[in-house]
């Protein structure tokens, strides 16, 4: 639920945003769930211990009181319901207060140091469980559930995008794509130049999980479903045994094939995953930018460029082929070249 709900809702909870937005209803404003955005005493709350105190009095708080701010990590995480900002992965000093009377900020009890901290923090926000929903979290913030249905959905409707502008500041909410962020494509192993190796015992489990299911459902033909799957079992044996013993092709042309053989695919495995990505990624740049990237739109230049290279490799090697014949054969005609002349002096 984290990565399909925003912090400010997952702080506030969905029965004060309801709130907000019938209030607004009744009240003749625009509907909104969001009043302010990362308002600027956030900003500097976050950035307490590096700011100097004249800010502090002029967007936080008129009188200066430490013990107005929080003092931990945890704790300034549950004070806001704004993202966290970026120098809270990258810069240790954010957590060291120029102030005498203003402690530094305590970091969770299971990290060593502030640079332990960085580091797990970092790794966590890069890992492949956030980059794999990190989708989510970008259709929420700068995507198309800023606005319309979408928005009303997820309880994201922000004043600021729906108010025609009547109130102006220098900063805010920008919807910066107004269709569905596409996946960020993980490596795959079946995506790879080679496809992945499965052993038999593999296939033998999947096959013996599905006889079970089987004879549940119909246990007057699990019996006979079990002799054929050990005949099917035995018969990937043979067919592997033979391979090993001997590779002509008249050794395999007597074996005798499965009538109805099975394909088993691992149940991560989707063949459509890199076709949909495709189509995403296209739909979000005509939609957002009315234009698609020239890396995207010319796939015929570059598989042409990656011929024309494997050809020029492949005349090259001719190429030394027929230099090396024409040494073994004609060895006085090189032998004033020397041993380190180029292919093309030969």
């Amino acid at each position: 639920i984290i990565f399909f709900s925003t912090k400010f809702r997952l702080t506030k909870g969905d029965q004060q945003l309801d709130h907000t937005y019938q209030l607004g209803q009744q009240g003749g404003q625009v509907a909104h769930h969001v009043t302010e955005v990362f308002s600027e005493i956030t900003y500097y709350v976050y950035k307490v211990r590096v700011t100097s105190k004249e800010l502090l009095t002029k967007y936080v708080r008129q009188q200066w009181v430490p013990e107005h701010y929080p003092s931990t990590m945890r704790r300034l995480y549950e004070w806001t319901p704004d993202e966290c900002i970026p120098e809270y992965y990258t810069d240790p000093s954010i957590f060291k207060s120029i102030h005498d009377d203003l402690p530094d900020l305590e970091v969770p009890s299971w990290c060593g140091d502030v640079e332990d901290f960085l580091h797990q923090h970092r790794a966590a926000l890069e890992s492949s469980h956030v980059s794999r929903k990190l989708h989510h979290w970008i259709d929420l913030n700068f995507g198309y559930k800023l606005s319309g249905n979408a928005a009303i959905k997820a309880k994201n409707v922000c004043l600021e995008l729906v108010d025609g502008h009547s109130l102006l500041s220098n900063g805010g909410v920008v919807q910066l794509f107004s269709a569905q962020h596409p996946q960020r494509l993980m490596p795959s192993l079946y995506l790879g130049r080679s496809p992945p190796k499965f052993s038999l015992a593999s296939f033998t489990d999947t096959k013996n999980e599905r006889i079970e299911d089987s004879s549940e459902v119909d246990g007057t033909t699990a019996s006979s479903e079990h002799c054929n799957h050990e005949e099917d079992t035995e018969s990937v044996r043979s067919l592997s045994l033979s391979r090993k013993i001997s590779r002509s092709r008249t050794s395999l042309a007597d074996f005798e094939r499965v009538e109805h053989p099975a394909i088993v695919l691992p149940q991560d495995y989707n063949p459509l995953v890199a076709l949909n990505q495709m189509e995403m990624l296209f739909n979000l740049f005509l939609k957002s930018s009315r234009m698609v990237p020239d890396n995207l739109i010319r796939p015929k230049d570059v598989q042409m460029a990656v011929k024309q290279a494997a050809h020029l490799r492949r005349v090259r090697d001719m190429q030394a082929l027929g230099c090396l014949m024409l040494e073994m054969f004609c060895p006085s005609k090189y032998r004033n070249l020397g041993a380190q002349a180029s292919l093309l002096q030969r």
